[in-house]
C-alpha cells in the first residue's frame, strides 16, 4: 500500500527542545500479540476498545479488537494481510486488506464477529455514523493510476479529489464527515494537508515550510497533523478550521530533543497525541514524554501514541521488556470528574485539584487541565476565586435540570491555574450523553457540560437577564431560536447584533436544554 506519511517523513526532520510538565498517571496495559512478535495500536473508542494489527505465529499480520483481551479480526475476501485503523462507539471498525506486492488494498467493516467488504480502497478512519474515510486508485493521466482521497456513506464511495496534483489521501474523518489527509499540488512535488468538507476542498497550509499532513479531526474542527517548518524538517501542528473551512489558527506544537514530531490523534478536549522519537501527548500548551508518566521500572520504551479517546485513554506501540513492538493502551488512574458523574446520587467522591472556571450564588464549576470534563460544585462555605485550584470532596447529586453536580463539604485550596474556553457551534454545546451526565436534547458530540466554552451567533431574542444567539444551526429549546444566555445582572447585548459568548455549558428545563452561564461582562463580545 502507498503511504504518504512514510514519503513526508523521509523527507523532514526538525530540532527544538521542550521543558518536561507533570500532568496524570497512567496505566499501562500490554495488549499482546496474536501469536507473533509484534502489534500496533491505531485506533481506539469511547469504551476503551482498541484496534491496531497483530503478527501471528506465520508472521502474517493480522487485524486485532482488544476489549480486554485481543481478538484476531480474522482475514477475508483474498487478502493474506490485515490492519484495523478505526473503531466507532457502536463496535464498527474499519480497516485495509491486501497482499504482498499489491498497490491498493480492499476496505472492511468488521462488526460483532462479521467480515463486510466494503470495496476496492484503503481504509483509514470511520466516525460515530459509520462513514469511512480512506484512499483508492483512481486512473491517472501521467502514471496510469492514481490515488485519490475517497468517503464512503450510505453505500456510496465519493471521490473527494486532490489539491490540484495527482494522489490525495484521507486518514481522519469527524462527527460531520469532514475529513483530512493529505494531497499533492499542481506540481505534484508538495504535499499539503487537506480538509474535505461539505464537498469543498480546503489547502490547510504549513508552519512556513514546503509540505504538511493531516491525520484526525476533531468534533470542534480542530485537525492534528504534521509540518514543514521554515527549516524544512517537521513539526506537530495543530490547525482549527471555522465552519467555513478557513483556517483560524495553525500552532507550532514542538519537539522534543530528537528535533522532529509528528501529530497522530486528538479528542474532542483538544488533546493531542503523537511521537516526537517517543510517545508524546500535548496537552494546555505543553508537549510531555508519556514515557515519564507510567511506572518507573516497567522496561517499556513508548515509542508512538496514535488515538486517545475523550476520557483521555490513549492507544499507540512501543518496545516492550523484550526489545519487540508492542501495542499499548494507557488508561488515566485515580478519581476524576468523569468518574463522579458516572456515579449514583449519594456517591462520595474525593477529586483531586481542578482550577475554578466560575463562581456564582452559591455554586462554582471546577474544570480539570485538560480541559476533559467540568463539574459543578455547590458549597455553603466561603467560595473559592476563579483561577484558584481546589480538591472538593462531596457527594454526587443531580440538579432537577437534569445536571450533575458534588455536594462539597470540604474544599481546599492549592494553587492557581488558568483554563481556556473550548470553541465550538451553538449545536455542539451541551452534547449527547455519556455516562452519568444525560446530553442536551438534540446534542450531538462529546458531552461538555460543566466545561468553559465559547460561542458565537446574532441575538435572536431578549428575555429578563437572559439572551438567545444563534450561528446558523439551526437548534431551538421551544422558547427561543438558538441557544439560552443566561446573564443576571448583566448588560444584555441588543437584538440582532453579533456576539461572542463564554461561560459555562449548563443546561435546563426537564428535556435538558442548551443553556450557557455567563460569569461576567466580558463574557459578552459585540463582533458588529
Amino acid at each position: 500500500m502507498k503511504n504518504l506519511i512514510n514519503i513526508l517523513a523521509a523527507a523532514l526532520a526538525l530540532g527544538l527542545t521542550v521543558t518536561p510538565a507533570c500532568a496524570a498517571q497512567y496505566t499501562l496495559i500490554d495488549l499482546g500479540t496474536l501469536g507473533g512478535i509484534e502489534s500496533r495500536a491505531y485506533g481506539i473508542n469511547s469504551q476503551g476498545h482498541v484496534v491496531g494489527y497483530s503478527s501471528d505465529a506465520n508472521n502474517d499480520f493480522h487485524g486485532f479488537m482488544w476489549d480486554g483481551t485481543m481478538h484476531d479480526l480474522g482475514i477475508a475476501f483474498g487478502a493474506s494481510q490485515k490492519i484495523a485503523y478505526g473503531i466507532n462507539s457502536a463496535g464498527q471498525i474499519a480497516g485495509t486488506g491486501y497482499n504482498y506486492g499489491e498497490l491498493s488494498g480492499g476496505a472492511f467493516m468488521w462488526l460483532n464477529g462479521v467480515n463486510t467488504f466494503l470495496g476496492n480502497f484503503s481504509a483509514r478512519g470511520i466516525n460515530e455514523s459509520g462513514v469511512v474515510a480512506g484512499y483508492q486508485s483512481v486512473p491517472g493521466t501521467i502514471t496510469g493510476t492514481a490515488d485519490h482521497a475517497c468517503v464512503l456513506a450510505n453505500s456510496l464511495l465519493t471521490d473527494l479529489g486532490t489539491l490540484g496534483g495527482i494522489n490525495s489521501y484521507g486518514y481522519g474523518i469527524n462527527a460531520a464527515g469532514s475529513v483530512v489527509g493529505v494531497s499533492m499540488l499542481s506540481d505534484d512535488a508538495t504535499a499539503h494537508a487537506c480538509l474535505w468538507s461539505n464537498s469543498l476542498k480546503y489547502d490547510l497550509g504549513t508552519l512556513g515550510g514546503t509540505n504538511s499532513a493531516a491525520y484526525a479531526i476533531n468534533d470542534a474542527n480542530q485537525i492534528a497533523g504534521c509540518s514543514d517548518t521554515a527549516s524544512g524538517l517537521p513539526h506537530a501542528c495543530l490547525i482549527v478550521v471555522n465552519g467555513l473551512g478557513q483556517v483560524t489558527s495553525r500552532t507550532d506544537l514542538g519537539a522534543l530533543g530528537v528535533g522532529y514530531s509528528y501529530a497522530y490523534g486528538l479528542n474532542n478536549m483538544g488533546q493531542v497525541v503523537g511521537s516526537s522519537g517517543r510517545a508524546v501527548l500535548w496537552q494546555g500548551g505543553q508537549m510531555i514524554d508519556l514515557n515519564g508518566l507510567i511506572q518507573p521500572g516497567s522496561g517499556w520504551v513508548l515509542a508512538s501514541a496514535n488515538a486517545i479517546n475523550d476520557s483521555g485513554w490513549i492507544a499507540g506501540w512501543g518496545l516492550a521488556p523484550d526489545g519487540r513492538p508492542r501495542a499499548f493502551l494507557l488508561e488515566p488512574v485515580g478519581p476524576s470528574i468523569a468518574g463522579a458523574k458516572a456515579a449514583a446520587d449519594g456517591t462520595s467522591m474525593d477529586l483531586p485539584s481542578a482550577t475554578v472556571t466560575a463562581v456564582f450564588g452559591g455554586f462554582f464549576y471546577i474544570e480539570q487541565d485538560d480541559r476533559a470534563n467540568g463539574i459543578r460544585v455547590t458549597y455553603s462555605g466561603a467560595a473559592p476565586a476563579a483561577g484558584q485550584k481546589v480538591s472538593v470532596s462531596g457527594t454526587v447529586q443531580t440538579t432537577g435540570d437534569g445536571e450533575r453536580y458534588l455536594q462539597a463539604g470540604a474544599v481546599t485550596p492549592g494553587g492557581t491555574g488558568s483554563i481556556a474556553p473550548m470553541g465550538m457551534t451553538n449545536r455542539a454545546v451541551g452534547g449527547g450523553s455519556t455516562t452519568g451526565q444525560q446530553g442536551v436534547a438534540g446534542g450531538v458530540g462529546v458531552n461538555n457540560i460543566g466545561l468553559l466554552v465559547a460561542t458565537t451567533g446574532r441575538v435572536t431574542s431578549i428575555g429578563s437577564g437572559f439572551f438567545y444567539i444563534d450561528d446558523g444551526s439551526a437548534v431551538t429549546d421551544g422558547v427561543g431560536q438558538g441557544i439560552r444566555v443566561a446573564a443576571t445582572g448583566l448588560s444584555l447585548p441588543t437584538l440582532n447584533q453579533l456576539v461572542r459568548v463564554c461561560g459555562i455549558s449548563s443546561c435546563f428545563k426537564g428535556t435538558i436544554q442548551r443553556l450557557i452561564l455567563a460569569r461576567n461582562q466580558t463574557d459578552i463580545t459585540a463582533l458588529d
